[in-house]
């Protein structure tokens, strides 16, 4: 085992070194280059006049929640220029990476799982490229991640504050709230403990999106305004799985067309409206099976079945929804390799498939990512295969999990066993 450790570690620390020497460097290996570096030009702004004195969303107008502040303001703190701030960024990077794969391992640690979860980690962000590297997402990763691990720990105070904070830095860890919250409703159905374990769940995610929010100050609603305003005008991504037949509909003469809105390429034209509004009923309908599919995994694993869930439900809500930036691949790989460490759910194969979803969407972006624009024949066929394969790895996890919780007996879950912490005395002998 610990030569296999060894090798894993190894493995991380050699691909790793490589994806943060592309993304600090001042050329991205794959073609668009400007595009792909553009996103830390414009943290480097933001955390200048931030640090200059500037109040957040309301004398700097910021289009992320206020949990990633730290992150943004963090690189400053090396001052120099845009190329410094750049390499620091990469480093703040690496070390959120690093915190996934701890969580990974301690859940695999205490399960016996194995450390093909671990790999899945180490190579799908390997896949997914430098990119990883160059955006904020390793954040709310980490914290839905370690909320897993938390939760898996039945520290359910603990689990509910980091999907807290990660929901004020990204929606998605607020989304995987709503299963989180029946898993510990259905640790043990209605029983004194599922009421405690979900209690503490919720005051652990509000105090923690609380204090989260408070560093907006002022700002606090601007920020609302802005950052809903932002996600809520958005139309369908062009990476996105519903993009795909109205670009094929468009090559073949329909009146669509790519359109760049607030920084990013949409799909315009003819039906996409009706197809936004069909991608939001979509997405409510994942949110909603993926917590269904939660309860009945953790009645049937209480120890671990909350990574399943939460695994089937960002698959499935990845799959639905109208907007799929590249990176956000990264959720997905976090989770999947969480679940592979935690749990005895047939889950092994569908995350195994984010493999090749994850080299494909580097493809897609940055590789081809001008010809997909353009319409070009290739980039519209990877696009599609990566889109095929992540709707093949999100109903394969849908229902490789109904499958195995359909065989499980029937009947009220076994209590949740008490943290050490809260656990009874031993009685005492009578004198």
């Amino acid at each position: 085992m610990r030569a296999r450790l060894a090798v894993l570690l190894g493995a991380h620390v050699v691909t790793r070194a490589i994806l943060a020497a592309f993304a600090a460097g001042d050329r991205y290996p794959f073609g668009l280059g400007v595009q792909v570096l553009g996103d830390t030009f414009l943290y480097d702004r933001y955390a200048d006049a931030l640090l200059a004195g500037g109040r957040p969303y309301l004398d700097v107008a910021i289009e992320y929640p206020p949990g990633v502040l730290p992150v943004i303001l963090a690189p400053q703190l090396a001052g120099g220029d845009p190329g410094r701030y750049r390499l620091a960024f990469v480093v703040v990077c690496l070390l959120l990476d690093a915190a996934v794969l701890a969580a990974v391992l301690r859940l695999a640690g205490r399960t016996g799982r194995g450390l093909t979860g671990a790999w899945v980690w180490v190579l799908g962000v390997a896949l997914l490229g430098p990119l990883a590297f160059l955006r904020l997402d390793l954040l709310p990763t980490a914290a839905a991640v370690w909320a897993v691990e938390r939760g898996t720990a039945r520290r359910w105070g603990t689990a509910g504050a980091l999907l807290g904070y990660g929901a004020a830095a990204k929606v998605f860890p607020g989304l995987l709230a709503v299963p989180a919250l029946a898993a510990a409703l259905a640790g043990a159905a209605g029983s004194a403990a599922s009421r405690r374990s979900a209690v503490r769940l919720v005051v652990g995610g509000v105090v923690g999106g609380l204090a989260t929010l408070a560093l907006a100050g002022p700002g606090v609603v601007a920020m609302a305004r802005s950052v809903l305003g932002y996600h809520l005008e958005r139309g369908i991504q062009i990476e996105s799985v519903w993009a795909t037949p109205l670009l094929v509909a468009a090559r073949l003469g329909a009146s669509v067309r790519p359109l760049e809105v607030f920084g990013a390429w949409h799909v315009d034209g003819w039906i996409a409206p009706a197809v936004e509004q069909v991608a939001t009923v979509g997405a409510l309908a994942a949110l909603a099976a993926g917590t269904w599919l939660t309860v009945r995994a953790v009645r049937t694993d209480p120890g671990s079945g909350l990574a399943a869930g939460l695994c089937a439900t960002i698959l499935l809500l990845l799959a639905t929804g109208s907007v799929l930036s590249p990176q956000y691949l990264v959720w997905a790989l976090g989770l999947g390799a969480a679940a592979l460490a935690a749990t005895g759910l047939p889950l092994r194969r569908p995350v195994l498939v984010l493999l090749p979803v994850a080299l494909a969407t580097q493809v897609v972006y940055p590789v081809l990512y001008e010809q997909l624009l353009g319409l070009g024949r290739r980039a519209l066929l990877v696009l599609a295969i990566r889109n095929a394969l992540l709707i093949t790895a999100a109903l394969w996890s849908a229902v490789a999990l109904w499958r195995a919780t359909r065989r499980a007996a029937p009947g009220p879950a076994a209590p949740d066993p008490a943290p050490a912490d809260l656990a009874p005395e031993p009685a005492r002998p009578a004198a």
